[in-house]
């Protein structure tokens, strides 16, 4: 029973011991991941109104160059230069949207490859105090049991 005992106290010592050199560490960690993903949600917020622009300038493009088309006949063919300018817009339009698209996609791997690595860099300093800490409720569940 008192090596029991001497084993809980010396885990949670090594427990507080590795909570104090680590601590402002782990909160580092956090705090930055914390900043990247303010950092992701604020390009993606960007990449999307990108992409909702570019839809919507290809929209009105594609509606310029069917007005153009239809006012043809009536204008003597001078209207064709609004559908040129109209399928111009669409294909600008068209060219930002895939673009923001493509970027986002981009950017979100590659945020998610540092997430992924800054997750494990925690797991495995985090790693000592959690063993101490599921000895130590192994332990002190068993003893209060008895």
């Amino acid at each position: 029973m008192h090596i029991s005992a001497d084993r809980v106290f010396m885990a949670a010592r090594l427990f507080v011991r590795l909570f104090n050199q680590r601590g402002a560490s782990l909160q580092q960690r956090i705090l930055e991941l914390l900043s990247l993903a303010d950092l992701a949600d604020d390009f993606h917020k960007k990449t999307v109104t990108a992409s909702v622009g570019g839809g919507v300038a290809s929209v009105a493009g594609s509606i310029t160059t069917i007005t153009g088309l239809i006012l043809a006949p009536f204008t003597a063919g001078t209207s064709l230069i609004v559908t040129a300018v109209g399928i111009g817009i669409a294909t600008a339009g068209g060219v930002t949207s895939a673009s923001a698209n493509i970027t986002d996609t981009l950017h979100s791997k590659t945020d998610r490859k540092k997430v992924e690595k800054m997750i494990q860099d925690y797991q495995d300093e985090i790693k000592d105090i959690k063993d101490c800490l599921e000895f130590l409720q192994v332990r002190t569940c068993t003893h209060s049991r008895r």
